[in-house]
Formats: structure tokens, C-alpha cells, sequence
């Protein structure tokens, strides 16, 4: 069926901004109370909505990984990273994301660029500490073998 004057494609771009929003409250709902399946639903009805929003585009990522899809989520935040690489919040959590796949140099990265951005971050600083502290345990039990 081809769409109508009244598909929410045709919306004007505010009426579009305000339904969208409203999805993803719902969506916050449904985190909320561990609902992630219903949220990612909802995520991605207000993405299609307004794909530029990345604040739901980074939540629509999140919940993914939440729900175990962690290559789902490294492409939701990898999307939100080339539409805004200053947006931090995305690129601190696809370090996260990525360090729980294994890909600990890419991770890295991530962090790495965000202090260049804001080196004051604690979040990162904290998290290329980790993975400081584990490479160097990870070189000590290597050399007591």
C-alpha cells in the first residue's frame, strides 16, 4: 500500500520531533522496569521517525547491549559516532561495548578520543586504567609461567 498524506512520514518535522519523543519515553518506561525488548521496539519506532536523534539512537544501543547483542549495539553506536563524533556518552559506551566483545585496542580508542575531547573525563580514565592494570597482570602471570 503506498503511503498517505496521514503516514507519520508525512508529518510536518516538529509533529514528526514530538511523536518520536514520545516513543522513546515510552521506551524509558520500559527500561525501567526491564522491559528491553518492548523498549528496543519503541526505540526504533521513534528512529524511524527521526533517525538523526542521537540521544535515542545511543539508548536504542544501549538496550541492545543490555539485551545481549553487542554487535547490534557496536553498529547503533558506531552510526551515532559518524553522525556526531563530539556526542561522548556514544563513545565512551562503544569503548564499553567493544571491550566486552574482546576488541580491547579498539576500545582504547574510543577512550582515548574522548579524552583528547574532555580530558577531565573520570569515566575513561578509569576505564584505560582497567585495561592497564589487566595488561600488565596479564604480562606478570605470563612471565611467572
Amino acid at each position: 500500500m503506498p503511503p498517505t498524506r496521514s503516514a507519520p512520514s508525512h508529518l510536518d518535522p516538529f509533529a514528526r520531533g514530538k511523536i518520536a519523543n514520545m516513543h522513546a519515553r515510552t521506551a524509558d518506561a520500559y527500561v525501567g522496569v526491564g522491559l528491553n525488548e518492548e523498549a528496543a521496539r519503541e526505540y526504533r519506532k521513534a528512529l524511524e521517525l527521526c533517525p538523526t536523534f542521537i540521544d535515542i539512537r545511543t539508548k536504542l544501543a544501549s538496550t541492545l547491549r543490555d539485551m545481549g547483542d553487542k554487535q547490534g549495539a557496536v553498529a547503533e553506536y558506531t552510526l551515532v559516532k559518524q553522525a556526531a563524533p563530539k556526542f561522548l556518552p556514544a563513545r565512551i559506551n562503544l569503548g564499553v561495548t567493544l571491550y566486552s566483545l574482546g576488541r580491547k585496542d579498539e576500545a582504547r580508542e574510543e577512550w582515548e578520543a574522548v579524552l583528547r575531547d574532555d580530558p577531565g573525563n573520570k569515566s575513561c580514565r578509569m576505564y584505560l586504567d582497567i585495561l592497564r592494570d589487566r595488561r600488565a597482570g596479564a604480562r606478570a602471570s605470563t612471565r611467572r609461567s
